[in-house]
């Protein structure tokens, strides 16, 4: 059998995610695969986040042995998603990095999870998330942006 080394690096460049592999057969070549820009990969990462709690969910309600055994992980799985949220709504400031429709699209998907996780939250955590949308409400410029936060205050009131 043989065997050879690879190696990949992982860049981000004109705010695209690039892989680049090196082998020894093709020693000093690169070669460029562009994946997702990085807003498409935050918005999935929403989606995994979604599927993740509402099985979180299922487990927290189940009566079966082996899911009462996993409750455990449900609140570390908020955690996570909590912490990618907080990311998210940071990353809405920074319109010097991304597009301003890639800002709007990112906007739209966080409101919309927040707003289906909302019962998830406790108040301190719901205080935390409040005070960074009156954040971004207070300097983005976006209109998009600003119902979006509007939305998710009053969800979170409700």
């Amino acid at each position: 059998m043989i065997g050879f080394l690879v190696t990949v690096s992982l860049y981000i460049k004109d705010m695209q995610m690039i892989l680049l592999f090196q082998t020894p057969f093709a020693f000093g070549q690169l070669w460029y695969i562009p994946v997702y820009p990085v807003i498409d990969i935050y918005i999935f990462q929403l989606y995994i986040f979604k599927n993740m709690l509402d099985l979180a969910g299922k487990i927290m309600n189940s009566e079966d042995e082996d899911a009462i055994s996993l409750r455990s992980g449900s609140r570390a799985v908020f955690n996570s998603y909590y912490n990618f949220t907080v990311f998210l709504l940071e990353e809405q400031l920074k319109s010097d990095v991304y597009s301003e429709s890639d800002i709007e699209r990112l906007s739209d998907a966080v409101a919309e999870s927040l707003q289906l996780n909302k019962g998830w939250f406790e108040s301190s955590d719901k205080q935390k998330i409040n005070s960074l949308m009156e954040g971004v409400l207070e300097k983005t410029t976006s209109g998009i942006i600003r119902d979006n936060c509007r939305k998710s205050l009053e969800a979170f009131e409700n």
